[in-house]
């Protein structure tokens, strides 16, 4: 029973990457899989059940990876290193995750949206005040629009397929966010 849940969140999962959540229907997920739509009942009450535990687990693994990054930090610089080190390599190998957080959370019921909604906020905000530790002149909301400049240029390159193929792609994502998030340029402005 585990592994056929398992298969259903997988299938899901690219189908609702593919079709969007809306364009899915619980019979789509079944066909895929070879058995009906109504057999994946017994597994999820419904299709928002199946987003959510899709959603709460890509949420969840993106808190273990940056509480990871914050236990082995040396200070605020590395901790920032290895909490985009982390997400990159969650992007570049999870696409279709980062499509479902950016589009899909929309879709999920009104209690199961704001919890999510909150998480990603406080995930951001927990780089937001890295950056700053790091650029004591940014103010909070500068330090957030920075943080998710550096976060839609990892996600627009992990989902553009093009991209993916490039055995370089995670080693130059983590150039461009270092470069984005350091300090270094600011003097250059003055």
């Amino acid at each position: 029973a585990h592994g056929k849940r398992e298969l259903i969140l997988a299938v899901a999962g690219d189908l609702f990457h593919e079709q969007g959540f809306s364009g899915t229907s619980m019979a789509d997920i079944g066909e895929r899989m070879g058995i009906t739509g109504g057999a994946l009942y017994r597994y999820f009450p419904a299709k928002s059940d199946v987003l959510a535990t899709i959603v709460t687990r890509a949420v969840g693994a993106l808190k273990v990876s940056m509480a990871q990054a914050l236990c082995v930090a040396t200070g605020p610089a590395d901790a920032l290193e290895g909490i985009l080190d982390a997400y990159v390599s969650f992007a570049v190998h999870n696409p279709h995750l980062v499509d479902i957080l950016l589009w899909e959370v929309r879709n999920l019921p009104d209690a199961e949206r704001r919890v999510a909604r909150r998480e990603q906020r406080e995930y951001i905000a927990e780089w937001g005040n890295l950056v700053q530790k790091l650029r004591p002149t940014l103010g909070e909301d500068e330090a957030r629009v920075l943080v998710q400049a550096v976060l839609t240029v990892v996600n627009d390159a992990a989902r553009t397929a093009t991209l993916r193929t490039q055995p370089t792609l995670t080693a130059n994502l983590g150039a461009i966010g270092r470069t984005m998030l350091s300090a270094e340029h600011e003097s250059q402005r003055s």
